[in-house]
């Protein structure tokens, strides 16, 4: 009996010794993942902003202890996300080069913006038409039509408070300060529209048979309808001069 007890002690005090080694082991090896360098991008080149990252700008010359990676890090698994966009500001020669320096990614889909109910036509515009390139995506336009009635010009008010869907195909407001990026985009062809399905129809009838010019809104109008716009003909646009009594704002300082 006494010798039965002795063996099972011996067994349970190897199995002890091995689960304490096996313990150790695989702290050793979490301490060393943890602590061993892995190596982060680094700019081969001076790169600009605007600039699209190709591998000749890039290397790998940087090591950082894993534990101290964040986000902003980029790896050598993750470069290949980041090859072929813009960044937003300058990367130095020698230095990191940081997942915030990138131009962000548009990730949502054109139906993912849209509201219920509602879809998206596109007019063609020129800088008269459009507002001479200060509409932005998400402002608010009016719609005027100019059309041709018994040999006669008319113009009058289409639709109101109409929600800017895209610029060209920009859904959100480019970085400001990019030359690389914004050379080209002044001024656009196209805006997007926002509107119902009866409404979309409209327009695709106006776009072949009316110039329709578009008017853009203050913040403080956005909501506000518009009442009381009469039809403008050649036999009334004189009595109509004067008529809004309104001042125009002052010009902000």
């Amino acid at each position: 009996m006494r010798t039965v007890a002795l063996v099972v002690a011996i067994l349970l005090g190897v199995a002890a010794a091995i689960g304490v080694r096996s313990y150790m082991v695989r702290q050793q090896r979490e301490t060393q993942q943890k602590y061993s360098p892995v190596p982060v991008a680094t700019a081969r080149r001076s790169i600009e902003a605007g600039e699209k990252l190709d591998p000749d700008m890039f290397e790998f010359t940087l090591n950082k202890p894993a534990n101290t990676l964040t986000t902003q890090d980029i790896t050598r698994d993750q470069i290949d996300a980041y090859v072929g966009r813009e960044l937003r500001r300058p990367a130095d020669r020698g230095k990191q080069i940081f997942a915030g320096y990138f131009i962000e990614r548009e990730e949502r889909g054109g139906s993912r913006i849209l509201a219920e109910g509602m879809v998206a036509i596109t007019i063609g515009v020129d800088s008269t038409s459009g507002v001479a390139g200060l509409v932005r995506p998400g402002d608010h336009v009016d719609i005027y039509a100019t059309t041709i009635r018994s040999d006669v010009p008319e113009t009058l008010l289409v639709l109101s408070d109409v929600t800017v869907m895209a610029v060209d195909d920009r859904v959100n407001e480019v970085p400001a300060g990019l030359p690389g990026y914004t050379r080209g985009r002044a001024g656009y062809s196209s805006l997007t529209l926002m509107v119902t399905p009866k409404n979309a129809e409209l327009l695709v009838y106006l776009k072949s048979t009316a110039r329709l010019t578009f008017a853009l809104r203050s913040l403080q109008d956005i909501g506000k309808p518009l009442t009381g716009m009469p039809v403008i003909t050649e036999q009334n646009w004189r009595g109509l001069l004067g008529s809004d009594k309104r001042a125009p704002a002052p010009a902000s300082p």
